[in-house]
């Protein structure tokens, strides 16, 4: 069963990788195997069709009402007002820590660049630059040295600085059962589109800093060799334990909501500051995310751009590391405790996934 499932898994995230060529053939198919036309035709205009868009969603009707509604309703999470985050806002400059600190050589290079290109996702919509991933990953070479030196001199070894093309990020508000209340904002799950020369950047960042973003063997989440699948198996494991043993066992079950949107970023510089991440990096982490602005796309339709001042980037590669670094001292603290469930010596009182 483990090996049908992980087959079938497989088996849908490459069809879904290359759907499009897919549906490229099936044109081609139906072009060559029909002397009228018509069905290839048919299949043409299926395909340009997009799908209609509900016209009354969270009590705003019509397209520009219902833009104008989702970005304020963003904006409100994205922007809470918090006395500790106001506080904390000057309290970490820089220039200030580069003082008494080692400053490791961060550089990019052709050579790694081409190892990180490999890493964009393919078949995906483009940022608001409309460049793609093919588009840089299928782009001579000598792109690849320039663009190396851009990163280098302009954004994050030497000024800190992140492009504007980079800051902002287009939210857009999928629905998730097409069969539920098309109405209803909960019924929409936000999907964030960054351009992909913001991706790269955060691909070469992690590629730098992951070793100072480790977490304990609590996390299973955005680890390497670690799944959520498996956190639910050491759980129901667990439990079975004891009661086979004739115990009791008491759980807890916290669904954080908009977890990822409560985020203070100061606290996450901090916490990024206290494991030593080059400051390089936390000085480009900074400006990234204090300049850092959303929009909201729906069908046609852009909505103004609003800035975002708390929470990890929407659609991001390093926003699920970031998060569980910013969780992670609370998983410490929960070990220091030690109360919880014993078998033999091992301490399993929580599982974050």
């Amino acid at each position: 069963m483990t090996k049908t499932k992980k087959y079938f898994k497989y088996s849908l995230r490459q069809y879904c990788k290359n759907a499009e060529m897919h549906k490229a053939n099936g044109l081609a198919t139906a072009l060559q195997a029909d002397k009228t036309k018509k069905s290839f035709w048919q299949k043409v205009n299926d395909k340009n069709r997009s799908p209609s868009l509900p016209t009354l969603v969270g009590g705003a009707n019509g397209g520009s009402e219902i833009v104008k509604m989702w970005k304020d309703y963003f904006k409100g999470i994205l922007n809470f007002e918090n006395s500790a985050s106001g506080s904390a806002e000057h309290s970490i400059d820089c220039k200030e820590n580069y003082l008494g600190l080692e400053m490791p050589m961060c550089s990019f290079v052709s050579l790694s660049l081409a190892s990180l290109l490999q890493k964009l996702p393919l078949n995906k919509s483009p940022g608001l630059d409309c460049i793609s991933a093919e588009h840089l990953l299928y782009a001579d070479e000598s792109l690849r040295f320039f663009l190396s030196e851009l990163f280098n001199i302009i954004m994050c070894i030497v000024h800190g600085y992140t492009p504007n093309s980079c800051l902002n990020t287009t939210i857009v508000p999928i629905c998730k059962n097409k069969n539920g209340n098309m109405s209803d904002t909960s019924n929409y799950r936000p999907v964030a589109v960054a351009t992909m020369v913001s991706k790269l950047l955060e691909h070469f960042s992690l590629s730098n800093i992951s070793p100072f973003l480790g977490t304990t063997d609590n996390q299973f989440s955005f680890k390497a060799g670690h799944s959520t699948d498996q956190c639910t198996f050491l759980l129901k494991q667990t439990a079975s334990y004891f009661v086979t043993h004739g115990s009791s066992v008491h759980a807890v079950f916290l669904d954080a909501s908009k977890a990822f949107d409560q985020v203070l970023h100061m606290k996450l510089f901090e916490k990024l500051i206290q494991r030593k991440v080059p400051m390089c990096f936390v000085c480009l982490l900074k400006h990234w995310y204090k300049e850092q602005t959303m929009q909201i796309k729906w069908g046609k339709r852009f909505s103004e751009l609003c800035h975002v001042s708390n929470g990890v980037r929407q659609g991001g590669v390093l926003s699920p590391y970031l998060f569980a670094v910013y969780l992670d001292n609370l998983s410490n603290e929960l070990n220091n405790i030690k109360a919880g469930c014993y078998i033999g010596e091992l301490l399993l009182n929580h599982f974050v996934c």
